[in-house]
């Protein structure tokens, strides 16, 4: 099963360059008022070199007025450091963590997942910072920005959809959630706009109709799927089926490097509205 997630990953993956042009890049209305978020960011001490231009691209990009940008981290003095120049609020991921690391190491069987699971648990369980605003971009720090962009308004939502397409995220999802008809599209972006409250019901939800803590829950069924799962997925698939929240569902136009930071972004960004440098090292 492994292998045809990642034949079917591949395929779909290929396909969005082809097709891209059926997606068109949304008008931006400029006399409307844009609600005011804040911005979340997993960091660790690897992605310390694109965290600064990170911050600047969405600062130039986002219609949506940024107030405060809190960054959650393992302890360590450079991202302290880092967070007071900046003018950042450090947040120490173990504040946040739903569960104990030591209790993640003896229960996740694949050792180099944990940091993976980590971050996702980080995003998850943020309702729980108290200063965080009811409103909020979550973005991955090897994440840039190259557009304008807005990602909530006064009526709506904002729902990017991507070409990562994993079928067994899908099936994990489906099993936590409890339900089968998901939306056909994928939502791992590297980017999504939560909101306190409905992350509240996400997690209520899931305790419900499975009878045990929610993380133990999507630990549970990652395993049976090589730990493959997404929040961000999880996440954008329980507000569209269970919410009466209004959205917009929009094509992200996001482009993947595993390469170093590309000096002439001018190459790419009449194409697409951020780019992503990964390093899946933790």
């Amino acid at each position: 099963m492994f292998i045809l997630d990642y034949l079917i990953h591949q395929v779909f993956s290929r396909l969005k360059i082809p097709f891209a042009f059926l997606y068109s890049k949304y008008n931006i209305p400029t006399k409307e008022a844009y609600p005011i978020i804040d911005l979340l960011i997993p960091l660790v001490e690897k992605d310390i070199p694109s965290i600064e231009n990170c911050i600047n691209s969405l600062k130039k990009y986002s219609v949506n007025p940024i107030r405060k940008i809190f960054v959650v981290s393992p302890e360590s003095e450079l991202i302290r450091n880092l967070c007071e120049n900046l003018e950042l609020y450090f947040i120490n991921e173990d504040d946040i963590l739903p569960v104990s690391k030591q209790n993640l190491i003896s229960i996740i069987k694949d050792k180099t997942k944990i940091g993976w699971y980590i971050q996702q648990l980080i995003k998850l369980n943020s309702d729980t910072i108290i200063d965080l605003a009811e409103n909020y971009l979550v973005l991955d720090a090897d994440t840039i920005m190259l557009s304008t962009q807005f990602f909530l308004s006064k009526e709506e939502t904002i729902i990017k959809f991507s070409d990562e397409f994993h079928i067994l995220y899908r099936l994990t999802n489906a099993k936590i959630l409890g339900f089968w008809n998901l939306k056909p599209k994928s939502f791992i972006c590297h980017h999504m706009i939560f909101n306190k409250n409905h992350l509240v019901k996400l997690k209520a939800y899931i305790e419900e109709i499975h009878r045990i803590n929610w993380v133990s829950v999507i630990l549970l069924e990652a395993e049976k799927n090589y730990y493959m799962f997404s929040e961000y997925e999880l996440y954008a698939q329980f507000l569209l089926k269970k919410s009466n929240i209004k959205y917009k569902i929009q094509y992200w136009f996001n482009k993947n490097s595993f390469l170093k930071e590309d000096n002439d972004i001018s190459k790419v960004e009449e194409r697409y509205q951020s780019v992503s440098y990964h390093n899946y090292k933790r």
